[in-house]
């Protein structure tokens, strides 16, 4: 009897773990073939109806492990998306599962494809930061990431609104040499690198998305 019960409540507890997966932390417990719309902030909700009774409600993207049943005409929303199998909040419950994309409504074509366009852009993101360089669209955290705190900032305001502006000075990597001393005091020169100032990148922002990039040379360092 005892083992029964544990049993029972230790059932009563996967609606909770499930929700804890999918919102204490971003990348725990995620299946790596899916879209998860929390990574795309711009992505209007995408809301749902159930059209079966029951629809089974599964923890996992294989549809192995039944958790629970939606019933037809259930709201819910879409939180994760692979062309089978939906990851989804019912409203009413507030319960969150896998669920067959033959039970649930059809998404229309145009959320689908901005839901795309948006996985498409977050990729190019990506791969700037990943270069350190800046592209018109990106977001000021998005340009932090790429290049760090900007060097200066400042805004202009006029009648169109307001700009900002974020500068970066950009450096390039001369070398010296250098009179040195090794342990048996034998002299001799080493190079040395040092950074040199060559100019500034600046990244402007209007309603927080970068509009325009310019790249600004030293006069010094023109040939």
């Amino acid at each position: 009897m005892t083992r029964v019960l544990w049993l029972l409540a230790l059932w009563s507890l996967i609606p909770c773990l499930t929700s804890l997966a999918a919102d204490d932390d971003k990348t725990f417990g995620r299946d790596p073939d899916a879209i998860y719309l929390v990574d795309y902030p711009d992505q209007a909700p995408i809301v749902l109806k159930v059209l079966n009774s029951p629809t089974r409600v599964y923890g996992d993207k294989m549809l192995s492990v039944q958790l629970k049943t939606f019933v037809a005409d259930d709201t819910v929303q879409l939180l994760a998306y692979t062309p089978k199998v939906y990851y989804v909040r019912n409203y009413k419950t507030n319960y969150e599962g896998w669920v067959s994309a033959r039970d649930i409504s059809p998404i229309n074509q145009d959320q689908l494809n901005n839901l795309q366009a948006s996985v498409e852009w977050n990729k190019k993101v990506q791969e700037s930061i990943k270069r350190k360089e800046v592209i018109p669209g990106m977001t000021p955290d998005q340009v932090r990431a790429a290049l760090g705190k900007p060097d200066t900032t400042s805004f202009r305001q006029d009648e169109n609104g307001r700009m900002d502006k974020w500068s970066y000075i950009t450096y390039e990597t001369q070398y010296r040499q250098q009179l040195v001393t090794d342990a048996w005091g034998r002299n001799f020169y080493q190079s040395i690198p040092y950074k040199v100032p060559v100019g500034s990148l600046n990244v402007e922002f209007k309603n927080n998305y970068v509009t325009a990039l310019e790249k600004v040379q030293n006069p010094s360092t023109q040939q």
